[in-house]
């Protein structure tokens, strides 16, 4: 139920995609891009839940969904194009920037930091990263409301149809997900302030994937 969001973004996130990603950040290690995307995605998913608890801010980012992204069509069906310049998209939606200082804002360096030691890529490359999939979260996030606004009400994923029950119900469905072992990491960041015990877990998870990373070579 609460992998709307997630299974939105596996579609969207293809292996052409990813590859595009890749060669666009230039990663020397495409499993290092790939564990910082997923934990780029937690972290911008886990900040709008958190945004989303407020009822002012739950509008707001309502209104914003609505205006820049509509139903996630525009830059999800033309992911591609877009990366690689052949497809013109909007700008406010594909403001990579803005959406993270909206949603992270000072903290937007420190998130950067988190996910580089997670994953072992270097924070500018990861930096560039998160830019570019912003947008591609919010549009996932505006195509999962409004799937979920025109289903049958017996077939609604999301009992109440909100944002905030959507985007909680997928932070806690994820933080229980052994296959995302990060979304859990995400919540104490977001939650206390990435106190020191949340650093120490990330450099503990941070040479755990780099071991396996060694190891596979």
């Amino acid at each position: 139920m609460s992998n709307q969001i997630f299974d939105i973004l596996k579609q969207t996130l293809s292996n052409q995609v990813m590859e595009q990603l890749h060669s666009q950040i230039g990663s020397p290690n495409k499993q290092k891009t790939s564990f910082a995307a997923n934990s780029i995605i937690n972290t911008l998913i886990g900040a709008l839940s958190n945004n989303a608890n407020n009822p002012q801010q739950e509008r707001q980012i309502d209104q914003v969904l609505d205006r820049d992204q509509g139903n996630g069509s525009g830059i999800l069906d033309n992911l591609l194009g877009i990366l690689t310049g052949q497809v013109e998209g909007n700008n406010r939606a594909n403001d990579g920037l803005g959406i993270l200082m909206h949603l992270l804002g000072g903290r937007s360096r420190e998130a950067v930091d988190m996910v580089s030691k997670m994953s072992g890529l270097d924070r500018n490359k990861v930096s560039r990263l998160m830019i570019m999939l912003a947008p591609v979260v919010l549009a996932a996030v505006a195509k999962a409301k409004n799937q979920n606004a025109s289903a049958p009400r017996q077939q609604q994923r999301v009992q109440n149809g909100g944002l905030s029950d959507l985007l909680r119900n997928t932070v806690q469905d994820q933080a229980r997900n052994q296959n995302n072992p990060t979304m859990d990491l995400v919540k104490k960041f977001l939650d206390k302030d990435g106190d020191g015990k949340v650093k120490e877990e990330v450099t503990q998870i941070g040479m755990k994937i780099l071991s396996n990373l060694l190891g596979r070579r």
